[in-house]
């Protein structure tokens, strides 16, 4: 099954919105992709790694965490 059409039936996208999901994604892969190799050119591969690596450790526990309710509109409309 592809992942585009579960993550937009699970949080209720448009298919226009869940096209933007995906392009803002590989956008910001490519963008990330030559900074982070000319990072790892001046610092060395191994701590651009593990800096990598800690960023994607202390994103998990958000993926286990309860949903949160929508922010409330505050602009006073």
């Amino acid at each position: 099954m592809p992942i585009l059409a579960v993550i937009r039936d699970e949080l209720s996208l448009t298919a226009s919105t869940a096209g933007w999901l995906t392009t803002a994604t590989l956008l910001s892969a490519a963008v990330s992709t030559p900074l982070l190799g000319r990072l790892g050119d001046m610092r060395g591969k191994r701590p651009v790694l593990i800096g990598i690596l800690l960023v994607t450790a202390n994103s998990l526990p958000a993926r286990s965490a309860p949903p949160q309710p929508a922010p409330l509109n505050t602009t006073g409309n």
